[in-house]
Formats: structure tokens, C-alpha cells, sequence
């Protein structure tokens, strides 16, 4: 319940303030990879077997140019192996409402027993703002899981793939329609703290760097 109002709390602060627009064609890129991600993330955390739901409330802050945006996700056990996700996003960019939701599967390799590191996960997205974007986002990612003493590690690689329509491509001489790939790795952690886990990552994609702050809970 903590988390819940955690997460209103924050979502209804960011979503008041504005956003900027990309300004050139470079940032433009970027923009796009940044709105894949966030209409792809998930939490790589397992939910206990004694649990059935998970919730986690993000910040997730991208390069120059582009602002904090919140994000809140739910994931739930289909089984021990298996789980499924939902997103969704709301903020406002120079006044213009951004909505960002998406689902997404994840799988985990082996026997109950054995209790692997490495978890599997499928995600899809969408991202829009009227009258200026609109891409849909698909990624596969690997993530593994490392326990050091009291400090729970993970690391992964996501392959996202993109395709939309950019409103504002005039300014910039492109086609409206436009498809991209671009992959980044993560590195993160999970902190439990007074009953809530702390779940802080980095993305990094080559040209681009994200840093991700989530907040989450389990029932």
C-alpha cells in the first residue's frame, strides 16, 4: 500500500512538469530509443513464491534534452517459471500529453529446484504524443541475476526494435515513417529498505545513457 502512494505521489508531481522537445536531428534519435525503452521496461526482480504480484513505481531519466519521465508497472505469476507485465506512462511535454503502455512476458529457464540466474523476457510498447510521434517498440532481453553477500546484482542485454511515425520529420528533412534497431546493456541493483525494495540501474547504449530508479513492492 506504501508503494502505491509512493508512486501516486510521484507520478502526479512529474506528470505537472513540462518535458522539452528534441531540438535537432541527433537528440531526435536518441528520443526514439529513449521512448522505446521506457515503453519496454520491466523489473528483473522475481516475486517470491509466497507472493503473486509485483508493482514497481520508475523514474527513468535519459540524456540532454530529455527529462525525468515516471513510469508504473505490475507484474503478476502465471507460474513458477513464468510471468506477465504491464505499463503505463502519462507526463506532459511543453503541454502536450506523452502516453506510453505495453505488456510483456518473462521466463525462467530450468527446474523449480534449481533456482537459475538467468530469466528470459519478451516486451512490447507503445509510445505517443499527438501531432508529434508515434512508435511501437518491441525488445528481447537476457538478464542474470548475482548475489554478493548482501548485495543483489543483475546485468543484461536488450535488442529493441522500432517503427512509427514522426510528425515532426519536415524540420528535419526524413521520411515520416521510420525503422530502427538499437540494443543497450544494464547493470543494477536491488536494496530492500523498510519493507520496500530500491531497484536503481544504468542503461547504456552507445550514444545514448539512461538512469532508471524504481521503487517496488510485493503481495
Amino acid at each position: 500500500m506504501r508503494l502505491v502512494i509512493y508512486a501516486l505521489f510521484f507520478s502526479s508531481i512529474l506528470s505537472q512538469s513540462t518535458q522539452p522537445f528534441y531540438k535537432n536531428g541527433a537528440q531526435r534519435e536518441v528520443f526514439i530509443k529513449y521512448a522505446g525503452i521506457i515503453s519496454t521496461v520491466f523489473s528483473p526482480a522475481e516475486i517470491n513464491r509466497n507472493k503473486n504480484i509485483l508493482i514497481t513505481s520508475y523514474l527513468m531519466k535519459g540524456d540532454e534534452g530529455i527529462s525525468i519521465s515516471p513510469v508504473f508497472s505490475g507484474k503478476i505469476n502465471i507460474s513458477w517459471n513464468l510471468s506477465l507485465t504491464g505499463r503505463t506512462s502519462a507526463f506532459s511535454n511543453d503541454k502536450r500529453a506523452i502516453h506510453s503502455y505495453g505488456w510483456g512476458i518473462s521466463l525462467k529457464p530450468g527446474q523449480s529446484e534449481d533456482n537459475s540466474p538467468w530469466s528470459f523476457h519478451y516486451n512490447s510498447g507503445s509510445f505517443k504524443s499527438y501531432n508529434m510521434i508515434s512508435i511501437s517498440s518491441a525488445s528481447t532481453s537476457i538478464i542474470h541475476r548475482l548475489s554478493l553477500k548482501r548485495l543483489n546484482l543483475f546485468f543484461g542485454y536488450s535488442a529493441n526494435t522500432l517503427s512509427g511515425i514522426d510528425y515532426t520529420s519536415n524540420d528535419y528533412n526524413i521520411s515520416k515513417k521510420f525503422d530502427k534497431h538499437h540494443s543497450y546493456f544494464s547493470l543494477g541493483t536491488m536494496i530492500d529498505f523498510k519493507g520496500i525494495q530500491l531497484s536503481p540501474s544504468f542503461l547504456y547504449g552507445g550514444d545514448y545513457k539512461m538512469l532508471s530508479f524504481g521503487l517496488q513492492n510485493q503481495f
